[in-house]
């Protein structure tokens, strides 16, 4: 006997709940559109999403090869220190976790399930001992629920459009955010804050005369041209935005990394950001120093980048949007105007307008987009609350590896309990960087910039110490001796649907995925290019 559904008709079906499909829904619903929003997933968030710890385990192994690459996961604890440290790379597979017979006797019930499925499942357990790796794992699945951990970790500057369109919508009251305790460069073995203010640039203990007047003659620049924008004739004439600093402005070494990658957010030093957006980019930064705080990045708090997502969906519900989780949707017709959908289970929609993300394209349209690798990342829980250093909220770069550039510098996000992401006495520590290639070498190049920057001489403000007193390298330097002990640490190289080039009904949209982790701004841009083809009337300001 068939199911009978009910019929419902929209004006607009959203598939995907990524950052820019929500700000469509929430536009298109407070201008009244009708709008019905599906999702295959039970998280918001679409491919950026924040877990608990089991959840984050169960979601490498449910998507590798879907989502994930080459997984490498160790639960078995060791410890970096000034004394003695062990080179991440090496495997120490003194028990094979996929053919022997473990004792668990004395697991939790969520503990056995969650081994069961890491050892059916096809990623890789590297320094595996038995027991000592079954009573950490025990004690991490115990306080899984106290873990936020993010896929892909987002930060936002304070005078972002991002942050003024929360602002401006009276969301940013449901979002909690901590401001950046520190932003730093790693150089020659040292981690030191990024000159990234007149004052910081003249108060940097690690540069020359010749490169604080370079440094001060770029900001004079961009500060001139902030007015009458920047010249589009950059572009023609430089390569990038490291193009840029190095021939224009004589930028090179620590001052070029610390502009390029901690402020401009480069990936690559064969980046695509053009110098005028790279500029803008700078620009950006440097205003939103002193807005929240002294940094000019923000943390979203407890669910991570997810929470953008899910704020505006929720937001779009209020209006009326119609949200759909977890749904199994086949489409079975289509006329000159209208699109017919079946939701399994639930019911039979229609609408004029489809807003598509990436990864539905081969389901609503039978059009497969490729997939292509983005990036590589790591994620480390650290025992203390020190973490890496100093208990901060914390950006870090790795530009140099054993002093030579690296051509895809590595990005390290600390976030201790203080963020609201894990237990007392515990940090998270996120580690990416570019990949196209190579999932081992990326990996490699990752694991060994932890032990660097874990082996590296931190300076950092101490809290008793006024910024006029701070006239050398010494009088604000904190590094004592300090044992990193890892309790848990994984890797996965992302995989991410490329946006369909290809023509469409002038009433189906493909909007792209351009959140990155340093920028939101794109999405809101996105978006509305989406909303003047449904609406010209709707736009995000």
């Amino acid at each position: 006997m068939s199911q009978e559904y009910t019929f419902e008709a929209f004006d607009t079906i959203i598939f995907g709940t990524g950052i820019t499909e929500a700000l469509i829904s929430s536009a298109l619903s407070k201008a009244k559109h009708k709008v019905l929003h599906l999702s295959d997933k039970k998280n918001y968030g679409e491919s950026k999403v924040s877990f608990e710890f089991v959840d984050f385990i169960e979601e490498l192994i449910e998507n590798e090869s879907e989502e994930y690459e080459n997984v490498e996961i160790t639960f078995n604890p060791f410890k970096i220190s000034d004394k003695e440290s062990k080179n991440l790379d090496i495997k120490l597979d003194s028990l094979d976790v996929k053919n022997e017979t473990l004792d668990t006797t004395k697991c939790s019930q969520k503990t056995k399930q969650l081994l069961d499925k890491i050892i059916n499942s096809s990623i890789n357990v590297i320094n595996f001992d038995g027991v000592d790796s079954i009573e950490n794992l025990e004690k991490l699945t115990k306080c899984s629920k106290m873990y936020y951990i993010e896929n892909y970790p987002v930060l936002v500057k304070s005078r972002s459009s991002f942050v003024n369109l929360l602002i401006s919508t009276n969301l940013g009251q449901f979002l909690e955010f901590k401001g950046l305790d520190g932003n730093y460069i790693q150089w020659d073995n040292t981690c030191s804050k990024v000159p990234d203010s007149k004052q910081a640039v003249f108060s940097d203990p690690f540069l020359t005369l010749k490169e604080r007047l370079a440094l001060s003659k770029f900001i004079k620049y961009i500060e001139n041209t902030k007015l009458n924008g920047f010249e589009n004739s950059l572009d023609q004439e430089y390569l990038n935005i490291h193009n840029l600093l190095e021939k224009k402005f004589n930028i090179n070494g620590r001052s070029l990394a610390a502009l390029a990658y901690s402020i401009c957010g480069s990936s690559s030093k064969k980046s695509d950001v053009l110098p005028s957006d790279g500029c803008k980019s700078i620009l950006n930064y440097v205003e939103s120093i002193g807005r929240f705080g002294d940094m000019a990045y923000l943390y979203p708090l407890y669910g991570g980048s997810s929470e953008f997502s899910q704020v505006f969906c929720r937001s779009s519900a209020v209006a009326g949007g119609t949200f759909i989780m977890d749904a199994k949707t086949t489409k079975i017709g289509e006329s000159d105007t209208r699109y017919l959908f079946e939701i399994e289970g639930m019911l039979k929609a229609e609408a004029k307008h489809l807003v598509v993300s990436p990864r539905y394209c081969a389901t609503i349209l039978n059009k497969a987009p490729q997939k292509r690798k983005t990036s590589s990342h790591g994620v480390y829980i650290l025992e203390g609350n020190e973490g890496l250093n100093a208990n901060q909220t914390m950006l870090m770069c790795v530009s140099q590896l054993n002093n030579k550039d690296l051509e895809n510098p590595v990005y390290f996000l600390q976030v201790p309990s203080s963020s609201k992401c894990c237990p007392q006495n515990k940090c998270l520590v996120y580690a990416w960087t570019v990949s196209q290639n190579c999932n081992s070498d990326a990996y490699k190049t990752i694991k060994q910039s932890f032990e660097q920057l874990a082996l590296s001489k931190f300076i950092v403000k101490t809290e008793n110490e006024d910024d006029d007193t701070q006239s050398d390298e010494n009088s604000y330097s904190k590094d004592v001796e300090r044992e990193i002990e890892v309790v848990f640490s994984v890797y996965y190289t992302r995989l991410e649907y490329k946006s369909l080039e290809v023509e469409v009904d002038e009433n189906i949209h493909l909007p792209k995925d351009e959140a990155n982790n340093f920028d939101l701004d794109n999405c809101i841009k996105e978006a509305n290019k989406v909303l003047q083809k449904i609406n010209p009337d709707i736009e995000l300001v």
